[in-house]
């Protein structure tokens, strides 16, 4: 989650960050603070609590999708699109915190499904799939 962030931090071009850090669990010392801080401050994410951000965690697939689409949103980009969820058969299973932002991401293709037709939303992302919802992202948002 930490490196996810720090991802959008930089292509933001790593704006200076001052003010108090929300979560516990960030310390000043960490590589990951100020991109933390940052999408905190702008609204790209809420934590997993008001408390916790936990940066060591696996991103996974839905909460991309909502870091990218609020990124999206503080960038004062449209929102708005939404792609059609039922033709993945796990759609059932996006949380609903996430379903907006999975949709969007969906009509921008920047999310799309496996060859068995699942979106997966709640398993992590590995590396090469946050890459290349990445660069699917910068490809498709401009």
């Amino acid at each position: 989650r930490g490196m996810f962030v720090q991802v959008l931090y930089n292509m933001h071009g790593q704006p200076k960050v001052e003010g108090t850090m929300p979560f516990t669990d960030v310390k000043k010392s960490d590589w990951y603070y100020d991109a933390v801080l940052w999408a905190y401050q702008n609204k790209v994410t809420a934590g997993v609590s008001d408390t916790k951000f936990a940066p060591m965690h696996d991103v996974t697939r839905e909460q991309t999708a909502v870091l990218l689409e609020k990124y999206t949103a503080a960038n004062g980009k449209d929102t708005s699109a939404r792609g059609d969820l039922s033709q993945y058969s796990d759609a059932d299973s996006i949380s609903a915190w996430a379903k907006d932002a999975v949709a969007w991401a969906v009509a921008n293709k920047i999310m799309v499904g496996t060859d068995t037709g699942k979106l997966l939303p709640g398993s992590n992302a590995s590396r090469a799939q946050a890459a290349q919802i990445m660069v699917s992202y910068r490809n498709t948002v401009k």
